[in-house]
């Protein structure tokens, strides 16, 4: 008895020493567990006479499917064989799949209908089908059609390449004789053909859903940059995908997996994409080859787990003797022997370091009136070598991100 009273003086003290939100969250756990002992879930806490349906996916989606008019039954069959035939790299098939589905249903939700015709060399077709789609996500489903918008992107930053750069009759090698000297020079011509994806936010009125996936906001925000040929802001967003592809991975911070949310499948994906949209084969290859070793064995239901094989496919870039040696040293794995997990502090400085390394490198590329016109912009100074130029813009930009 005595020591109750001991115990219970103890818990009285530490009680009147915490904050209100501790003695809050500690009156909560306290009601919760009494609560555990009154009822149990599924039994006593369910309607007198009622049980549990069982969780049977299979059969749902069979008495789903039954229930389904003809038209929707065939809808559903089409779309399954599409997105099969995509996963195995036959487009012809899958296109004639997704074909089948706009015919019966030209309303239908299927996206990656666009990925079929953007690498059957379609990309206007696939533009078009991307923008039918965001639409349909964004009205009918009321989410970022952020996929849809950055393919969108990819199709005319593609179309607009191609149109500066005629003629070119290795560029399914990779391949360029002569480097383009302008992305942008075709824009005009095309800009009527290419349809414009209006957005259902722009009244002002409504304030448009965030895109919750970390890497997916970064690569609309690298695509769109770039369409909008504003060359700062799609150099930190390149800089951000890249730093978050090259950090380290802790054994303590992934244990089931090393890439959970997919961020560095994404990542590699998206940056390869858009390099290879702007006709930079190089490196788009080299990021594409990282995406292909976070894919794994490409059997996982997202549609992402195949995108870099597919790539790879259409580019004929299987055939290069340093596949296997063109790596980045940068791309960590986790070591399984013994816990050698990186500190918090060395993380973040290695991450900073190929933030700073991508950030400077997209700078460096643009001309010296490029970074004239964006330091006017910003009320800096234009006057300087080319270097100096550099190193002001450079530093204007690291203000802008978390890492100032």
């Amino acid at each position: 008895q005595q020591q109750q009273q001991q115990q219970q003086q103890q818990q009285a003290n530490k009680k009147s020493n915490l904050t209100a939100a501790q003695r809050e969250r500690y009156e909560e756990e306290k009601r919760r567990k009494e609560r555990q002992k009154d009822a149990i879930p599924g039994k006593t806490s369910a309607i007198p006479g009622a049980i549990n349906f069982p969780l049977d996916v299979q059969r749902t989606e069979v008495e789903w499917t039954n229930s389904a008019s003809s038209s929707e039954r065939q809808v559903r069959l089409h779309t399954a064989e599409g997105m099969e035939s995509l996963r195995m790299l036959r487009l012809e098939d899958a296109s004639r799949s997704f074909s089948q589905v706009y015919k019966l249903k030209p309303t239908a939700y299927c996206w990656q209908a666009g990925i079929v015709r953007y690498y059957l060399g379609d990309a206007k077709g696939a533009a078009d089908i991307f923008a039918r789609n965001a639409r349909v996500c964004e009205g009918r489903f009321g989410m970022p059609a952020s996929e849809e918008r950055i393919w969108a992107d990819a199709c005319r930053l593609k179309v607009w390449r191609e149109g500066s750069n005629n003629g070119d009759e290795k560029e399914q090698k990779g391949v360029r004789k002569k480097k383009c000297k302008n992305h942008y020079s075709n824009e005009k011509e095309e800009k009527e053909t290419l349809p414009i994806i209006p957005s259902l936010w722009d009244d002002g009125e409504t304030s448009p859903p965030r895109e919750t996936r970390k890497i997916i906001a970064l690569a609309r925000d690298l695509f769109g940059a770039s369409v909008a040929k504003d060359t700062p802001q799609m150099a930190l967003a390149r800089a951000k995908i890249r730093s978050i592809c090259e950090r380290p991975l802790t054994i303590a911070t992934y244990t089931s997996s090393p890439d959970p949310k997919k961020w560095r499948l994404n990542g590699w994906f998206y940056l390869g994409l858009h390099h290879d949209a702007l006709g930079e084969f190089k490196e788009s290859k080299v990021c594409m080859k990282m995406a292909l070793k976070c894919a794994g064995s490409g059997k996982e239901d997202d549609i992402i787990h195949t995108l870099p094989l597919l790539h790879m496919s259409s580019r004929d870039w299987f055939d290069d003797d340093d596949f296997e040696n063109d790596t980045l040293e940068s791309m960590s794995t986790i070591t399984q022997s013994g816990n050698q997990n990186i500190s918090s502090k060395a993380s973040t400085f290695q991450h900073f370091e190929s933030f700073y390394r991508s950030l400077k490198e997209s700078v460096e590329k643009m001309k010296g009136i490029e970074i004239q016109n964006e330091l006017r912009k910003r009320g800096l100074k234009v006057s300087g070598s080319k270097a100096v130029l550099t190193e002001r813009l450079l530093n204007s930009l690291l203000k802008d991100t978390d890492f100032a």
